[in-house]
């Protein structure tokens, strides 16, 4: 059967919209007005998310590591969303504000300079500690440009946090962190996972899956990782496998 797919132009013009946000915030321009066009790209993708779940699994396939952060963006917005509609699905304002959220998680990475942001090898110690600061970045950017939705903050702000308390910036434990935040941050490795980098090749879908589930109770929250097992199963669509009669399929 015919699988609905996202509207290329919509996910070009979101791109398109969140590389403006970048640009603006990297030269020092007013960036209110193009946050704020993020935010109605967000409110649109949750709508079509919510017409057409299949949607999530036209996740970005070809991506060069220049535009990574920007198609990431769109990503986690996309799994964000499909999560949370399936989490709390009486709350479809809750979905929207994944969407929202997801497009604006890494905006305190203009804030990071080029050389840490795209270094191919390890980052120092020093050079990390700078990194840890980009949730906090973008939640100053993200109030500055009006945004007041709580959700939408802790998703900017909190999805580096981890389930044993070891994430940052606020080293939060367990359930203390908001559920947006524990699920941004499922969506957020999963598609780092899967993405080739100038520093590392691209995970299979599977192996990520896998990688996520052994780190439930460390970094993850089970009932986040359980719904996204059950959306995706351990051989997400795409994945290619050897059948016991050894086909391939």
């Amino acid at each position: 059967p015919a699988v609905d797919r996202l509207d290329p132009d919509l996910a070009r013009h979101t791109l398109n919209q969140v590389q403006d946000v970048y640009n603006r915030i990297v030269s020092g321009e007013e960036q209110r007005e193009a946050v704020w066009g993020l935010v109605r790209e967000g409110q649109t993708l949750a709508r079509e998310v919510a017409k057409a779940p299949q949607i999530v699994l036209c996740l970005g396939r070809v991506r060069s590591w220049d535009e990574y952060t920007f198609v990431h963006s769109l990503n986690v917005s996309l799994l964000g969303a499909y999560l949370a509609s399936r989490l709390v699905p009486e709350r479809p304002k809750f979905a929207e504000s994944m969407a929202v959220g997801g497009l604006l998680h890494d905006l305190g990475k203009a804030s990071v300079p080029l050389e840490i942001l795209n270094k191919p090898g390890k980052l120092t110690e020093e050079e990390f500690s700078v990194m840890r600061r980009h949730p906090e970045y973008g939640e100053k950017i993200a109030r500055e440009s009006g945004v007041s939705d709580p959700a939408i903050l802790s998703v900017v702000r909190s999805h580096h946090e981890r389930w044993d308390g070891r994430g940052y910036p606020d080293k939060v434990i367990g359930g203390a962190a908001p559920l947006e935040a524990r699920i941004a941050a499922v969506a957020d490795v999963f598609d780092a996972l899967t993405t080739k980098r100038i520093y590392k090749d691209a995970m299979e879908s599977r192996a990520a899956v896998s990688l996520i589930v052994e780190s439930t109770g460390t970094h993850f929250d089970g009932v986040v990782v359980r719904s996204l097992l059950r959306q995706l199963g351990l051989y997400p669509p795409g994945t290619v496998v050897e059948l016991s009669d050894y086909s391939i399929g």
